[in-house]
Formats: structure tokens, sequence, C-alpha cells
């Protein structure tokens, strides 16, 4: 089954939907497997890459950076 991008599911908070694939920017994927927390595995059409459906926002990257940055200077005095 080919999965369209621009279809309706839903979007976790702090995520964001994958509209192409990152290695061959291609926009259509088959729907290979669905996660036990729900979150779809998808494959490109084109090249055959697997990776999640939704992906983490900048803003959710970035507190979770500063976070991990905070645990480690803590950890060093």
């Amino acid at each position: 089954m080919i999965f369209n991008p621009t279809g309706s599911f839903s979007l976790r908070k702090g995520f964001r939907k994958v509209i192409s694939c990152d290695f061959c920017g291609y926009n259509e994927f088959f729907n290979i497997a669905e996660r036990a927390d729900g979150m779809q595995v998808l494959e490109c059409v084109r090249c055959g890459l697997a990776f999640l459906g939704q992906l983490p926002n900048s803003d959710l990257l970035s507190s979770y950076m500063k976070k991990t940055i905070s645990r480690k200077k803590i950890k060093q005095k």
C-alpha cells in the first residue's frame, strides 16, 4: 500500500509529518509496519529507505539537546 504523506493521521505534539524522503526527496512511501505506540514505519518507493512517518520538530530536538547538555555538565562537576 502506498502511503500519501498529505493524508490525515494523528500528529504527535512536538513532531512533524514526513513529506519527502530525506535521502532521495521522493514523496511516495510504502506503509510497511506500525509500531506498538502507533507510529507508522514507512519505506520510500524509490530508494527503499525506511523511517518513521513522524519526526521530532526543531523545537523538540532543541529542548532535548539542552536537557542532555545540562545533565552532562552536572555529571562532570
